[in-house]
């Protein structure tokens, strides 16, 4: 069972990651130049993020709507979300990317920290 502060902010991901997707759908370049990230990629490594992004967001939707505690997907989830929020933190850092990449990164920075203290109070529960 899945506290419902948990399932709310599986939610909240999962909306966030349909936005996220929209970003890099190959003909919303707006999405990407706001983030300062690159707008001009090859339409194929475009659509593969976003379909993951979107995927993902569907699974967060389903482990709200669903009241499943799906451990393993959570970490993953975690971590994708901590390693994209410091990859746009590095490209800001590095003049690559535009401020707003960093708002990007700590709402990612933020959900994946959500996710691992859930993950480390839910630890023992089976």
């Amino acid at each position: 069972m899945v506290s419902k502060w948990m399932r709310i902010v599986f939610l909240i991901t999962g909306v966030v990651n349909m936005v996220g997707a929209l970003f890099f759908v190959p003909r919303v370049g707006f999405g990407r130049a706001l983030l300062g990230l690159p707008v001009d990629v090859y339409p194929m490594y475009l659509w593969i993020i976003a379909w993951w992004i979107f995927l993902f967001g569907m699974a967060y939707f389903y482990l709200a709507l669903t009241d499943k505690s799906e451990r393993l997907f959570v970490y993953i989830g975690a971590f994708g979300k901590l390693s994209f929020g410091l990859l746009l933190i590095a490209s800001w850092l590095n003049r690559e990317a535009s401020i707003w990449s960093v708002l990007a990164a700590l709402t990612d920075i933020t959900l994946a920290g959500i996710f691992l203290f859930w993950l480390y109070q839910t630890r023992h529960v089976v």
